[in-house]
């Protein structure tokens, strides 16, 4: 199974939130990772859109992850099968797809991968679930 990861569905591994239909979604993709074996891709700025919001929490005492929690989530992402896709839209093809379907920026890779490879999309944008009906693009959902 190959499946584009969106970096908020790792984040709700880790960070601390109160909504809890996110974080029984992030947890439900988790125990499939555990259950079959699924080739993860992402885009190449994947690390640093998980590492910086996890950062933030770390820095962000006392309300934010503890050193033993930051620790468990970079290794865990270390492990994952993770298969990393170069963005090589340029800025016309990257600015038009964003735009077409009101993506951020930093969205639109991750549908593009989707889109481009016929890969379902795990994600917990809103953005990114409208684009990808749009389009056709199948999103992953819990069994």
């Amino acid at each position: 199974m190959h499946v584009v990861l969106d970096a908020n569905v790792y984040l709700n591994w880790f960070l601390p939130s109160d909504k809890t239909d996110q974080i029984r979604y992030a947890k439900a993709f988790a125990n499939l990772l555990k259950s079959e074996a699924v080739t993860l891709h992402v885009p190449l700025h994947f690390e640093l859109e998980v590492l910086g919001p996890l950062l933030r929490s770390l820095r962000s005492t006392p309300a934010g992850i503890s050193e033993k929690k930051f620790r468990a989530a970079v290794d865990e992402m270390d492990a994952l099968p993770l298969s990393f896709h170069e963005l090589g839209l340029g800025f016309y093809k990257m600015s038009a797809l964003a735009t077409a379907y009101n993506l951020s920026i930093y969205d639109t890779p991750y549908f593009n991968i989707a889109r481009s490879f016929g890969f379902q999309l795990a994600t917990l944008d809103s953005g990114l679930m409208t684009a990808s009906k749009a389009w056709g693009v199948e999103l992953w959902q819990p069994a």
